[in-house]
């Protein structure tokens, strides 16, 4: 597996994301549990989830008055300091990760691979979810939703992506993640590939994006294009890449 740079304790990985694990489960099913435990770890250990946790919070002190509040949960819808809802949120990763874990297993798992001389993005928020599909009654974004893509970049030149397995069977166009899928070879990107998925690292990060090669001009493009990607993203949020809401 060449032009994927990945730090050792990476290398596993590029063994275990695709379906040639299923082969091997009984050397390799701990380590495929544990990458999928990781990406949503890190989905989770941002500015976005504690941002939910403390909203959570606050709508509820909205709805109910405190009267009504009953005195076995009030503790923990009482007021919360900055410190209190940085520990209630780490409370609750572990939980909802493990939750995100058990969706993301049965997912179609690729490696895509940098086009040369670029490098992909990484921001703050890590782990892009993407939808081709938009609703305005429902919500299209989540691990469990019919057709979603979770994008997480692993390294400058290494993207991981989990894709939902309904796509294989609607979307034409995808022989190449088809034949990635049974060789467990990395799926190479064109220019526009590197553009799509920098660009949602741009639109979903808190307050950074970084590139190896300090080139920033698409990064700039997508907030000149797309203002409220210029806001924190919010769990459960609909920012695109386009320009659109």
């Amino acid at each position: 597996m060449e032009d994927v740079d990945l730090a050792p304790a990476e290398q596993p990985i590029l063994k275990i994301s695709h379906p040639q694990c299923k082969q091997a489960r009984t050397e390799t099913l701990m380590e495929f549990v544990q990458l999928c435990y990781f990406v949503a770890v890190q989905y989770l250990r941002t500015p976005a989830f504690l941002s939910m946790n403390k909203q959570s919070n606050e709508e509820i002190r909205r709805l109910f008055p405190d009267e009504q509040i009953p005195e076995t949960i009030k503790k923990q819808v009482g007021p919360l300091t900055d410190d209190d809802a940085k520990r209630r949120s780490l409370d609750s990763i572990f939980p909802f990760a493990e939750q995100i874990a058990n969706v993301l297993v049965p997912k179609a798992w690729i490696m895509h691979k940098a086009y040369p001389k670029r490098s992909f993005y990484i921001s703050d928020t890590p782990v892009a979810l993407h939808n081709d599909i938009k609703d305005e009654l429902r919500g299209t974004i989540g691990f469990a939703v019919p057709r979603i893509r979770v994008y997480m970049p692993m390294s400058a030149t290494a993207l991981l992506a989990a894709y939902c397995p309904i796509l294989f069977q609607e979307v034409e166009g995808l022989e190449p993640f088809r034949m990635a899928r049974e060789t467990g070879e990395p799926v190479p990107s064109d220019s526009a590939n590197m553009d799509f998925y920098n660009s949602l690292q741009v639109v979903n990060a808190e307050r950074f994006v970084y590139c190896r090669d300090d080139e920033f001009e698409l990064a700039r493009r997508v907030l000149q294009n797309n203002p409220k990607a210029r806001k924190p993203k919010r769990m459960g949020s609909n920012v695109t890449t386009d320009g659109s809401a």
